[in-house]
């Protein structure tokens, strides 16, 4: 696990013919303001794409998938964290998979990369964000197919990113 990570599930909800209405509760982070969000993002994805792996040393995340799934892969390099990753999948790496069927929320930490690909698409995939996203430039890149953090061994020829394609390699990113 990951330290600062949360994983948070809705209510069971109420279901009808209609579909279903849930709350999602994030109170029970008790370190956590759920109104520090500063800005909300969407990206929607075809299937076989496959996105970072991105992070800053400033940003929280909060990650919903509203349609389609996708297995997301979450990294610490926080170099002063209990759980920095230096290879060993048992501290500093977390990966699940989200989709609208299960709602489940995943909390960012700031200092922690991420990266998600699509299994079924299309796949919306919300952000919450505790800073402005101002671009590229404001984030660090590491390379989807990193050897050290092997997050996606399954996936052979994703529809990348020229970004994606150019990352580093983990052992150069701290943050």
């Amino acid at each position: 696990m990951i330290s600062g990570l949360k994983v948070f599930l809705p209510d069971e909800g109420h279901t009808e013919e209609r579909g279903i209405v849930y709350t999602t509760s994030i109170e029970s982070a008790a370190s956590f303001n759920p109104w520090s969000f500063f800005q909300e993002k969407v990206s929607i994805s075809k299937e076989n794409v496959l996105r970072g792996f991105h992070g800053d040393s400033v940003t929280e995340k909060l990650l919903t998938c509203f349609s389609g799934k996708i297995k997301l892969v979450v990294v610490d390099r926080r170099e002063k964290s209990p759980t920095f990753f230096t290879g060993n999948r048992e501290v500093g790496y977390y990966s699940t998979t989200l989709s609208a069927e299960d709602n489940k929320h995943v909390l960012v930490p700031k200092g922690c990369i991420n990266a998600h690909y699509v299994i079924t698409g299309p796949a919306a995939l919300h952000y919450k964000l505790t800073k402005k996203y101002t671009g590229p430039d404001s984030q660090e890149t590491v390379l989807w197919n990193d050897t050290i953090i092997g997050g996606f061994p399954e996936v052979t020829n994703p529809i990348i990113s020229d970004r994606d394609a150019n990352g580093s390699k983990l052992e150069e990113v701290i943050l």
